[in-house]
C-alpha cells in the first residue's frame, strides 16, 4: 500500500529474507520510531487498526500540548501519530 505525503509517496514493505530485507522482529523490535503529524489524528489511528495494526499507547491529549500515541503496524514497525489537541 502506498502512502501519500503532499505529491510524495512512500511505502513499508514487509520483510524478505532472501534479499537482506529484516523485519523488526528479525532485528529484536523496531530500530526506528517513526513520527507522523496529522490533521485528525485519532482517524488514522483507526484505520491503521482496521488495517492490522496494534495500539502501543492509546491517542489521547498529552501535557506537551499534542493528541498522540504509539502504533505498531503489521510489519513491526512504531509509529507516533500526532496532531493538534482537541
Amino acid at each position: 500500500m502506498d502512502h501519500r505525503i503532499g505529491d510524495s509517496s512512500f511505502r513499508v514493505s514487509p520483510a524478505v529474507s532472501s534479499w537482506g530485507w529484516l523485519s523488526p522482529d528479525d532485528l529484536g523490535g523496531s530500530a526506528v520510531l517513526l513520527e507522523i503529524e496529522v490533521d485528525d489524528p485519532d482517524a488514522v489511528g483507526e484505520r491503521m487498526i482496521e488495517h492490522g495494526s496494534e495500539v502501543v499507547v492509546p491517542i489521547e491529549n498529552r501535557p506537551y500540548g499534542k493528541r498522540s500515541g504509539r502504533i505498531r503496524d503489521p510489519f513491526g514497525h512504531l509509529w507516533i501519530i500526532t496532531g493538534d489537541l482537541r
